[in-house]
């Protein structure tokens, strides 16, 4: 029963030995095969421990590893960083206006890492765009206004710790990708490409006309006349319950300006705020809801500080497009929004997170230009694509310049900001070695290579030979069998001459002892040296190897010898 237990417990050792092998190896994408240069960047933190940290590498150029010839200008075709178990590590080469960064996944309180640098002949290495706090841009163009058919796509480490304004991409009353809670990603149509719904009944309130503030008709308007400092009553402007996330409206006033506004929405039982910032006169305004509600009712009033008349043009409901994901931790992550003309939908690395029927809704096509990668939401990025009506209109990854430009062929390209600073300023990196991985080899020669002095080919053959032709029988098969193994043909005969040496000597000193003759040393050296002059003699092995096996013969002789008794 013990050896049973026993065997278990070896096969469950076994097994959990198989585990670690395979869990451990880390996952390499990087082809170093044919490295030609490497080096060490050390990491060094001054502080306490900390995580997914961006640093700057102080003292590397890529100018001078260019210009030295030690990667061409294609650079990112050409590196690779790697930590000392084998894991590539995402990093940016330096251009002129931008530094060397690389990233750090953790490192304990005053710790240093070593990373292993190399260069040339490598592929596959995790060249990263580093952008700064103001991330990238690209010029409003035709081909890239997104309509109601389209895809975009980014790949790269995404930061989803609540913040302001972490825009993944942001065109100005167009479209949005951001980071709007703590492990949250939103994809959303602007607001203004809402499809927008008409009240249909109202609650006037003492408003005049009412019914022109929805007739879809902006020369016409409800009004009120009201004196200074007093808000006016609210006018209340209905529907059914339905879907709403906006809200456009036109406003104007007949005399003096208003100095305060509020409007509400009516949906879970209670008025709710949204919005309290005083509106522009005579042009549609519209407003977002924090969340798409049921709404059934809006709600707006007016206050100036003299007596005017106040209207009301037009108010809509709206729902414009929005796609939420939610628990997405920081980290690396593939973002593809896709809006096919019926739905749109949100995945996150392939996984469909939400989708929503867009209806009529369609992206506003506006005249601003578009932004990237804004506020440190993506420490680094490794690509970005966007395809209208099932065309690849842009496509952006590291370059070694100034603009990244589009790989799609449409010249929309790109104009990055760098990170120039560690996200962590108590951490740093540099390069504190750079050397070849193997030192300069001679070309291969042949006599036919030789240069013009060299009138005649010497022949050498006749000054020394590197063959072994013995004599004795089953010689032919030994060589034979050693040169289709590719091993030395010298080694078996050495083996062979070595083996039948000691035991000559071995058996002269049994022998010797047998017949109770005296235990001579020289008698033995005899007839060693005459074993070993016949292997040389039929070509065993060159006469050198008799030194070789000389010392043992006679330390075996002497280890042999009978001890002398003391008296």
């Amino acid at each position: 029963m013990r050896s049973s237990y026993l065997r278990l417990i070896v096969a469950l050792m076994y097994l959990m030995a198989l585990v670690h092998l395979f869990t451990a190896v880390p996952a390499i994408a990087s082809d170093i095969t044919n490295a030609d240069y490497y080096g060490t960047v050390v990491v060094v933190n001054n502080s306490t421990a900390n995580t997914t940290i961006s640093s700057n590498i102080t003292n590397m150029s890529v100018t001078s590893l260019v210009n030295g010839g030690f990667i061409p200008s294609a650079a990112n075709t050409t590196l690779a960083m790697r930590t000392t178990s084998g894991a590539d590590i995402a990093f940016q080469p330096g251009y002129t206006t931008s530094t060397w960064m690389t990233w750090v996944p953790s490192i304990p309180e005053d710790g240093i890492l070593n990373y292993i640098f190399y260069t040339g002949n490598i592929t596959g290495g995790k060249v990263r765009y580093f952008p700064g706090s103001t991330g990238m841009t690209t010029n409003d163009d035709p081909l890239i206004e997104l309509g109601a058919n389209f895809t975009i796509e980014q790949a790269g480490y995404i930061d989803t710790s609540a913040g302001a304004d972490k825009y993944l991409v942001y065109k100005l009353g167009a479209f949005t990708i951001k980071v709007t809670n703590t492990e949250e990603i939103t994809a959303a149509f602007d607001k203004d490409g809402s499809v927008w719904t008409t009240p249909t009944s109202d609650t006037p309130n003492g408003w005049t006309n009412p019914a022109n503030a929805y007739d879809d008709n902006i020369a016409t308007f409800a009004n009120h006349n009201m004196g200074a400092n007093i808000w006016s009553p609210y006018l209340e402007l209905e529907h059914g319950a339905i879907a709403t996330n906006s809200v456009r409206f036109w406003v104007g006033t007949s005399s003096g300006a208003w100095n305060a506004f509020d409007l509400d929405a009516f949906y879970d039982g209670i008025w709710n705020d949204v919005s309290d910032d005083v509106p522009a006169a005579g042009v549609w305004v519209s407003v977002a809801l924090a969340d798409t509600e049921s709404v059934s009712s809006f709600r707006m009033r007016f206050r100036s500080t003299a007596a005017s008349i106040h209207n009301v043009y037009e108010l809509d409901y709206g729902l414009y497009p929005i796609v939420v994901a939610t628990g997405i931790s920081s980290g690396e992550h593939k973002i593809v929004v896709i809006s096919d003309g019926t739905d749109f939908k949100l995945y996150v690395d392939d996984v469909e997170e939400d989708s929503i029927a867009i209806g009529a809704s369609s992206v506003p096509n506006t005249a601003g230009n578009w932004t990237c990668l804004d506020n440190d939401v993506m420490p680094y990025m490794e690509y970005h694509r966007i395809t209208v009506g099932g065309n690849l209109r842009q496509y952006i990854a590291w370059e070694y310049d100034t603009t990244f430009t589009d790989l799609s062929g449409n010249s929309n390209d790109a104009t990055p900001s760098f990170a120039v600073d560690s996200s962590d300023s108590d951490i740093t990196a540099s390069l504190t070695t750079y050397q070849p991985i193997t030192e300069a080899q001679a070309p291969a020669y042949s006599i036919s290579d030789a240069p013009d002095f060299i009138t005649t080919a010497p022949n050498l053959t006749s000054n020394f030979s590197s063959t072994i032709a013995p004599t004795i029988p089953g010689a032919d098969v030994i060589t034979d069998v050693a040169a289709s193994s590719s091993t030395p043909a010298q080694l078996p005969w050495v083996m062979i001459a070595g083996f039948v040496i000691l035991v000559a000597s071995i058996s002269s000193t049994y022998v010797l002892r047998k017949f109770g003759a005296t235990a001579s040393v020289f008698i033995k050296l005899a007839i060693i040296a005459c074993l070993m002059g016949a292997s040389v003699s039929v070509g065993v092995f060159d006469f050198w190897m008799v030194l070789y096996f000389l010392l043992p013969a006679i330390a075996i002789g002497l280890a042999s010898r009978p001890q002398e008794t003391l008296g």
